[in-house]
């Protein structure tokens, strides 16, 4: 009994049975590295600079504002898979139309929250850029 126990013990260790010996948590992370107006439109590049694949990746966009608040667009969609180092683009699929300057949240999974400012005249949206509002 006393020649099996250190060899269970060494054992148990070297086939990682603790997790505690060789293990790394790999990050999983996203940066929102763009965000741009167009015509009726906000698009949003979105960056895995994390260290493993990623998929079913859910993100909100809220777009406020415009004069008398009458701009007031709540959107969510899925990124099906990003492999690391590499971008997708989404877009907001519901048109945006109005007049004035325009508040602009994006959420998404294993990224910081995006905040920003814009302004739109009709349909074309211009002057996008991040802040700390």
């Amino acid at each position: 009994m006393r020649k099996i126990l250190p060899l269970f013990i060494v054992a148990f260790l070297v086939l990682g049975g603790l997790g505690a010996v060789g293990d790394k948590v790999l990050r999983k992370e996203i940066e929102i590295k763009e965000v741009t107006g167009g015509i009726g439109q906000i698009s949003i590049l979105i960056e895995n600079t994390g260290e493993v694949s990623l998929d079913n990746i859910e993100y909100h966009i809220s777009v406020e504002g415009g004069l008398l608040k009458r701009i007031n667009l709540k959107e969510e969609g899925i990124i099906s898979f990003i492999e690391i180092e590499t971008s997708k683009i989404s877009e907001t699929s519901k048109s945006i139309f109005g007049l004035g300057k325009i508040n602009i949240n994006i959420d998404a999974d294993y990224a910081d929250t995006w905040t920003g400012t814009g302004f739109v005249i009709g349909s074309f949206i211009f002057g996008i850029k991040e802040c700390c509002c």
